[in-house]
C-alpha cells in the first residue's frame, strides 16, 4: 500500500490533493502505513452500499441473473 501511494503522489500535480476511498480491506491499513502529503484516506463504513454503487449493482445482478437457478456453465454470465 505504500508503494501505490508514493507512485499515486508523484503523479499528482503540485498544489493538488488526492481523495483515495478505501474499503477497510486489511492490507489497506498496515501498521506502517505512510501517507503522503498530497493523498486523503477516507475508509467506508463497514457495509455501505448507499456509498459504494457497485454493491447495488451486484445485489441487482444477484437478484435478478442468479437467484435461485443452476448455472452449468460461466457463458450464461457474459
Amino acid at each position: 500500500m505504500n508503494l501505490h501511494l508514493q507512485q499515486v503522489s508523484a503523479k499528482i500535480p503540485k498544489g493538488v490533493q488526492a481523495l483515495s476511498i478505501l474499503d477497510n480491506a486489511s492490507w489497506h491499513a498496515p501498521k506502517e502505513l505512510k501517507i503522503p502529503a498530497n493523498i486523503w484516506l477516507f475508509n467506508l463504513p463497514p457495509y455501505s452500499p448507499n456509498v459504494n454503487p457497485v454493491e447495488n449493482l451486484f445485489q441487482y445482478f444477484k437478484t435478478n441473473y442468479i437467484a435461485n437457478c443452476v448455472i452449468e456453465t460461466t457463458d450464461v454470465l457474459k
